[in-house]
């Protein structure tokens, strides 16, 4: 039954089993309505059937009486917890879109990364609002978007491939660094090309980010894909730049070391989950 909103309510175990006792005892007085019926009319006939319609009744009555949850919940679509709960998590999530197309607009910005770890914190917050809607909705029986999980093994080769990634930014801003002091700034061509490599970079962390989330909106398979765009652009990147200057830090070349580390093991995860959804 529905109430609306996406709400529904589901019989419980106690109206199935009440249910089906009642429909026992109408196929029970069938039966010895049959077998016996000259004997039910010469002998106390209303007493016995009307006794068996009796509990039938009683039966089914139980069966159909809504149970206290299911008036709770009539009572919280009746005061419009239910639209709010909705308007809240359309909020979250439009919330966090914005921000994370405010993230892709500015990662270009070289020096970027100096104040990026308070918005991944917010977007963290977000992700945890969002898991928390998920599962109040389900608690509610409101209807929900698809959620996508990820299995524990493959969560922890996530994991090592984010601290992979992080590590590889870091030495990216340690190169910045570097090459801040050096690299004179009139030559646009090889900065700009730096700050491409910046938002890819930034831009596939902040995509596993998502794929590590508690609530995955997009199955698992769509998600490593653009990160291995991303880390593949941000290695073509890297070479570009490398040819357009005299000289680059090794902590630069230990930054590529590491992109590499994290596609190739992207690569290998990528097969498995195609494999598992050709199963």
């Amino acid at each position: 039954m529905r109430l609306g909103n996406g709400v529904r309510i589901r019989p419980t175990f106690g109206q199935w089993a009440w249910g089906w006792a009642g429909l026992a005892l109408l196929v029970l007085i069938s039966v010895i309505a049959y077998e016996n019926l000259e004997s039910i009319f010469n002998s106390q006939k209303d007493f016995v059937v009307g006794s068996l319609f009796s509990l039938a009744g009683f039966c089914f009555a139980k069966a159909l009486t809504r149970t206290r949850g299911q008036r709770a919940l009539e009572t919280l679509r009746d005061e419009g917890v239910f639209e709010y709960i909705s308007l809240a998590d359309r909020n979250i999530r439009a919330g966090t879109e914005r921000l994370g197309d405010y993230h892709d607009l500015e990662c270009r910005d070289l020096e970027f990364y100096r104040n990026a770890g308070l918005l991944r914190v917010v977007l963290d917050d977000l992700d945890k609002a969002t898991a928390n809607i998920v599962d109040l909705r389900q608690a509610l029986g409101i209807e929900a978007a698809q959620e996508h999980r990820l299995q524990p093994e493959i969560r922890l080769n996530l994991i090592s491939i984010r601290r992979n990634l992080r590590e590889g930014i870091g030495r990216r801003d340690q190169a910045y660094e570097w090459l801040a002091s050096r690299l004179d700034r009139a030559n646009r061509e090889a900065w700009d090309t730096f700050a491409v490599l910046t938002s890819d970079m930034q831009k596939a962390s902040l995509t596993l980010d998502s794929l590590l989330s508690t609530y995955v909106a997009f199955p698992p398979a769509e998600y490593v894909r653009t990160i291995l765009d991303y880390l593949r652009a941000a290695v073509v990147r890297s070479e570009e730049f490398k040819s357009s200057v005299d000289a680059t830090p090794k902590i630069f070349d230990v930054m590529v070391w590491d992109l590499n580390n994290a596609i190739g093991a992207l690569e290998q995860l990528e097969r498995r989950l195609q494999t598992k959804h050709g199963q």
